[in-house]
């Protein structure tokens, strides 16, 4: 039996490194991007011949299949706390989580194979430990066709934007309805990573670039991490990339959809269901890389490789001073009584940029028989545009002493649990006296978005009420780490709070009602007992002409300022201790 075993590794073992041996580093040059299959066989023969690798099993995709991670580790630690306290940076690269953009999973490849053997790159090693998801959106990747991104100049098969849920991964970072999305968590709260990269190829506009970059808005980066983000860091990848005759702009986001990259161009705004919003709320410095959809493959893979090479340079070039700042900003966010929780782009303030783009044109369709757009590459222009990169904070809340969730909201919970974030729970039975949320007002989109119909605008108020909770009930303390998360997601007015993600919606249908001619004697008598509730009935019968010819709103109105009407509608099960001891 021993030899058998031993035989399976042997054969195993030179699968591998076969796999590793036959990589083709120019078969994008082909018009082919690598397979999850080949990928991972390579990657797993790269870390069978160098002992500077492992390559994890991470966790699982949606569709059941490993989701791996191929770490660089000089010292051959593999850790995070120890790569942190040798002072290195942890810097994340993650591929394919739309796998039809597979540029930085063929770029990524390449990169490891040039890390590991060419000298030059040595003070990379030294100085930072590489976490790579060879492909993230493992379902996707392995749905491959030739033609599902119509607007996209190679390769020849390419993988699906959705997984097997058919969900958008890159919505889904907050909400974690995916396999795939608590595989990521767990590798980030597990590395702690100080820069993250998420490699993609654009959609829009034509232009003469074969990259964008979409750069963590420094405004919403704590103050210490805020001025070396946008005066150092991401000015030294604009250097570094045109230094290689590699030009990059930011990504193209104009003021409607169908506006030319000359009309201006627009911070986007990424709230925490995507990558990077999710790592800003951890003080990550976040890139996302856009390769150009009209750039020829391989022209885009280099430029993936480029842009990935220029990161690792920034992060040796300013090591001291992210690592420094970042642990500050923790530290900031621990002891800071404002959170904000929601942001838009400052269109006040704007930038001038240079810009090489084609003319934007119009001409008759042949289909709509209207005008529609083109881009006219035989009259291009390099002209300064404005540029609008500055955002500001449109709401925020104050910090509680700590939230406290009943054990009833699992799903809730289990999301904080796959987080990390530290909560314990009740020994007994609690009366306390908390801030308590009434959902006000909301808006909810017409259809769905990535399996949830998503609410916005949501208006609340708030009073102090004394509440008896459960053993077992969750306390989650503030003054950690994950300072930032929490509020977003338990703060129902964040853009992408669990409430506005529909986790809460139960709370928001009565379940107990009234049969009208029963209670119309009791609300008679409601109104004699209580002089209050009888003044601001006339009051309101007197001022609200539709209130007064409406008699279903004039008995719900009673109804709703009776001790009989249920305490729990659209009362947020999420409670606010601030400290206070009685009502």
């Amino acid at each position: 039996m021993a030899l058998i075993r031993f035989t399976f590794f042997l054969s195993i073992l030179f699968l591998n490194l076969k796999a590793f041996a036959q990589f083709n580093e120019h078969m994008h040059l082909q018009n082919k991007s690598a397979t999850y299959e080949e990928s991972m066989d390579y990657y797993q023969g790269l870390s069978e011949k160098y002992s500077s690798t492992k390559f994890i099993d991470a966790g699982i995709s949606s569709n059941g299949s490993l989701i791996g991670l191929f770490v660089i580790d000089a010292h051959k630690e593999f850790s995070a706390a120890k790569s942190k306290s040798r002072g290195k940076i942890v810097l994340l690269i993650n591929n394919g989580i739309h796998p039809g953009e597979p540029d930085g999973i063929d770029a990524s490849m390449i990169f490891t194979k040039e890390l590991l053997t060419q000298k030059k790159y040595a003070h990379l090693l030294e100085h930072i430990t590489f976490c790579i998801v060879p492909v993230f959106n493992v379902d996707g990747s392995v749905n491959r066709s030739c033609c599902s991104r119509v607007n996209q100049n190679g390769p020849e098969e390419y993988g699906f934007r959705a997984n097997d849920q058919y969900l958008d991964l890159n919505r889904d970072f907050i909400k974690m309805d995916s396999e795939n999305a608590k595989t990521f968590v767990s590798i980030f709260q597990q590395w702690n990573p100080d820069v993250f990269i998420d490699t993609h190829v654009s959609n829009g506009a034509d232009y003469t670039y074969n990259m964008t970059l979409i750069t963590s808005q420094s405004d919403k980066m704590a103050p210490e991490l805020s001025p070396l983000l946008r005066n150092k860091l991401e000015p030294f990848v604009y250097v570094w990339m045109k230094s290689k005759n590699d030009p990059i702009v930011p990504y193209i986001n104009t003021e409607k959809w169908s506006y030319p990259p000359d009309s201006g161009l627009y911070a986007f705004i990424e709230t925490p269901r995507y990558a990077t919003g999710y790592t800003a709320l951890y003080h990550s410095v976040g890139f996302v890389t856009e390769a150009h959809m009209l750039k020829p493959f391989p022209q885009r893979v280099e430029s993936t490789l480029n842009i990935i090479q220029a990161i690792s340079e920034m992060c040796v070039q300013y090591r001291t001073e992210i690592l420094t700042n970042r642990e500050q900003s923790f530290e900031l966010y621990k002891m800071t009584n404002w959170i904000p929780i929601a942001w838009k782009v400052d269109v006040t303030r704007s930038t001038p940029i240079d810009f090489a783009g084609y003319t934007a044109s119009y001409k008759p369709s042949t289909i709509s028989g209207k005008d529609r757009l083109y881009y006219d590459r035989s009259k291009p222009y390099n002209k300064k545009i404005k540029y609008f990169p500055y955002c500001t904070a449109i709401d925020s809340v104050s910090k509680p002493i700590f939230y406290i969730i009943p054990q009833a909201w699992r799903s809730i919970i289990d999301r904080l649990k796959y987080n990390q974030v530290p909560m314990f729970r009740l020994s007994n039975d609690s009366s306390m006296v908390v801030e308590v949320y009434h959902i006000k007002d909301f808006k909810t989109t017409e259809n769905p978005f990535e399996g949830h119909y998503l609410h916005y605008n949501t208006i609340t108020t708030s009073s102090n009420q004394r509440i008896l909770f459960r053993k077992g009930d969750y306390i989650i303390p503030m003054g950690q780490n994950h300072d930032r998360f929490v509020c977003e997601v338990l703060e129902p007015r964040a853009t992408d709070s669990y409430f506005n993600w529909g986790f809460f919606d139960a709370i928001l249908q009565q379940k107990e009602w009234y049969s009208d001619y029963v209670f119309e004697d009791i609300a008679a008598e409601l109104l004699e007992q209580n002089p209050e509730l009888k003044k601001s009935f006339t009051i309101k019968l007197e001022n609200d002409s539709s209130f007064k010819s409406n008699p279903f709103m004039r008995l719900y109105y009673v109804y709703q300022n009776s001790p009989y009407f249920e305490k729990g509608f659209k009362r947020y099960p999420v409670y606010r201790f601030m400290g206070l001891l009685d009502e």
